[in-house]
């Protein structure tokens, strides 16, 4: 893959983001303008209680214009490590402690934003101090069973995409048993996808109503064919695999 050729930039301030104004000379030979924005890398941790509910947040927000049921996270601060600034955002938005925190990866937000999201998981969490807001932050906190939060994340309630999901399951060895090994198990997804695309409304009237839950929403919704696998794999394990975790 060619890398693309920087003709020139130009940054400027719009409240307390950056937007950087990026022309690159493209493989065709042509110049184009993307706009770029720029904003501090971030963390997101996802928390397990030792009854196996997950802590999440809930607040309105004003990008979507609707309550949003979200893990807590925030911008990693000048001078803080991805490891300090989630701990320091998951006591002060929830007020809970955890016995154990691991970093289970990063990956760029958003291919037009300069900032890396970086993901860790809470075990073992359990209510501790008051919470300690900013001024803008009014969050409810709540503890959900795992299935739930899962329909939520495929629903669109929660603004967490399935990366940080699919993250801490395969931590955790929730998928471990069931990505297709053999020639059968590939064969039956292969078969699937074929059906899924050319007959909707076949699949929908053979599954059951939990199936059609979390498949026929995700596969009516998706055309581009990476996310359409992804979205299909985190189906399928929730879906599928007992939801007794292995640490």
């Amino acid at each position: 893959m060619q890398v693309w050729k920087k003709i020139s930039e130009r940054i400027e301030k719009a409240g307390n983001l950056f937007i950087n104004h990026k022309t690159f000379r493209l493989p065709n030979g042509n110049n184009n303008l993307f706009t770029i924005i720029e904003k501090k890398n971030f963390v997101t941790i996802f928390m397990l209680t030792k009854n196996l509910t997950t802590v999440i947040t809930k607040q309105y927000r004003p990008g979507p214009e609707k309550v949003i049921y979200d893990p807590p996270g925030g911008d990693i601060e000048s001078g803080q490590t991805p490891e300090e600034a989630a701990i320091a955002e998951l006591t002060q938005e929830t007020g809970y402690s955890f016995e154990k925190l691991e970093f289970i990866g990063s990956h760029y937000h958003d291919p037009y934003e300069v900032r890396k999201r970086y993901c860790f998981l809470a075990l073992g969490c359990k209510p501790f101090t008051k919470q300690v807001l900013d001024p803008t932050e009014f969050i409810e906190v709540i503890e959900i069973p795992l299935e739930e939060y899962y329909r939520m994340v495929l629903e669109g309630t929660s603004s967490i995409d399935n990366i940080v999901v699919l993250r801490a399951l395969i931590h955790l060895g929730y998928l471990k048993s069931n990505f297709p090994t053999t020639t059968a198990d590939v064969l039956w997804y292969i078969g699937f996808f074929i059906l899924a695309e050319l007959f909707p409304w076949f699949i929908e009237s053979l599954l059951p109503l939990s199936y059609k839950e979390v498949f026929v929403k995700v596969f009516l919704s998706l055309s581009d064919r990476a996310e359409l696998e992804e979205h299909l794999l985190f189906a399928l394990e929730i879906s599928q695999y007992s939801l007794v975790p292995h640490y």
